[in-house]
């Protein structure tokens, strides 16, 4: 369980790629299966939900926030968000 407001990397599928729609933001809700997260204003990033979504530090957001653009143009299946994350988080 993963309490509203904490601070998460959310994708819209479980393999983590990122040329799916992801998001770092804020846990709102889990509902119908979903988990929801919002931005800073409490807007949703994604209104039908994310598949997985894990608590995450304020230094992994530091990392991931400026190279989302280009993990986004990384081609299908070359990297995968969460193997990011576990490797920032083991240094």
């Amino acid at each position: 369980m993963i309490d509203k407001g904490a601070y998460v990397l959310a994708t819209k599928y479980a393999d983590g790629d990122p040329g799916d729609q992801w998001s770092i933001g804020f846990y709102d809700r889990f509902e119908g299966g979903r988990h929801y997260v919002v931005d800073e204003d409490g807007q949703q990033f994604r209104g039908n939900g994310f598949r997985r979504c894990e608590p995450i530090t304020s230094e992994v957001g530091r990392h991931l926030i400026p190279r989302m653009p280009e993990l986004e143009r990384t081609p299908p299946g070359e990297i995968n968000v969460w193997d990011i994350v576990a490797n920032l988080n083991r240094t």
